[in-house]
């Protein structure tokens, strides 16, 4: 598997014991792990059969105060997934209302994996940059998932 959006939709049931991951599947992993520390989650799938808005396959999704919500790594802009940069992370800033503030930012800043989170108010209000150790890191999109129709 490469480190990129292609295929990662086809490794529902991974088991986390035997099979070999990725950097980017194990890092879905990490912060699936990391939104479960937070009281406020109900639940969370790694790697769930939905497609996100621009046919971007979600890479997991969490449960918090009834509404189900989807979140995506995003490649930055030499396709990968994973960014390294020279400077070091900037502290945290401002981050837009709603999960990203009050569920995804405090469940990765309380996890030892994660360095900091940052806005990334220039692309778009639903993303923030997850910084990591040694200098990587990626940006993630938060989108709800729609209710399914009640029957």
């Amino acid at each position: 598997m490469t480190d990129t959006f292609p295929g990662v939709a086809d490794v529902s049931g991974l088991d986390r014991d035997k099979s070999p991951l990725g950097a980017v599947d194990q890092e879905v992993l990490t912060l699936g792990d990391a939104l479960e520390g937070h009281p406020d989650v109900t639940g969370v799938t790694d790697f769930p059969d939905i497609i996100m808005a621009g046919g971007i396959p979600a890479d997991l999704t969490f449960t918090a105060d009834g509404t189900t919500w989807a979140l995506a790594l995003q490649p930055g802009l030499d396709g990968e997934i994973l960014q390294y940069v020279p400077e070091f992370p900037p502290t945290v800033t401002a981050l837009p209302a709603g999960p990203l503030r009050t569920i995804v930012a405090p469940a990765i800043l309380a996890y030892p994996a994660y360095r900091t989170v940052s806005a990334l108010t220039s692309i778009t209000a639903d993303t923030l940059t997850v910084h990591r150790p040694g200098r990587s890191h990626y940006t993630v999109r938060l989108t709800p998932v729609a209710a399914p129709p009640a029957a």
